[in-house]
């Protein structure tokens, strides 16, 4: 039940979110580096930078662990995209 006491479809929002993500999935694969992306790759390893806050440039670092591919860089932002609180009305 949600706040106002009307009911929420939680299986038909979390279907509609796993379809979103794999499609997001699907489509970052068929795509190159975007220039910000290679911006990561290009600098050196640091806790931050004077343009970046401390998180993004590990994300990058840690993703690229993973894989060395772009798809890799790009699954912080899908389960970001995925989660609920990103639906969520303010």
């Amino acid at each position: 039940m949600s706040r106002g006491g009307t009911p929420v479809a939680r299986g038909s929002i979390a279907a509609a979110a796993a379809v979103h993500a794999l499609l997001l999935s699907i489509g970052s694969a068929g795509y190159g580096y975007h220039r910000d992306e290679l911006y990561f790759r290009m600098l050196p390893p640091r806790w931050s930078y004077l343009d970046q806050p401390p998180l993004t440039p590990f994300l990058a670092r840690l993703t690229t662990h993973l894989a060395d591919e772009p798809w890799a860089l790009r699954i912080p932002a899908t389960l970001r995209a995925r989660s609920p609180s990103s639906c969520s009305p303010c």
